[in-house]
């Protein structure tokens, strides 16, 4: 038969071995928690990486654009340039042959 003090000495490291199931379990759960806030982290940072290079190939789109737009009104404004010259040969109106939009010699 057990003696008192080896009764109360078992069930002393039962309820300890209780209180240590306990524990591991709130660090399991808290790895858990720290692994699925560890997933939502890298999926956030792999979105933030996404949407960079998305701003970066539309950065580089729009300087392109811009790059055509800049060279598309230089060649409007020889266009200007020439239809202007071509236009000021002409008069409006009567000229001495009574003729309208010969040109000026």
């Amino acid at each position: 038969m057990l003696s008192q003090e080896s009764t109360n000495a078992i069930a002393r490291s039962r309820e300890a071995i209780i209180r240590i199931g306990g524990a591991i379990g709130r660090v399991m759960e808290m790895n858990n928690m720290i692994a699925a806030s560890a997933e939502e982290q890298a999926a956030t940072s792999r979105q933030v990486d996404d949407n960079v290079r998305t701003l970066v190939e539309r950065s580089h789109e729009a300087q392109g654009v811009s790059t055509q737009t800049g060279e598309a009104a230089e060649e409007l404004n020889i266009l200007i340039k020439r239809i202007n010259d071509e236009v000021s040969q002409y008069t409006v109106g009567k000229t001495a042959s009574g003729i309208k939009g010969e040109p000026m010699r």
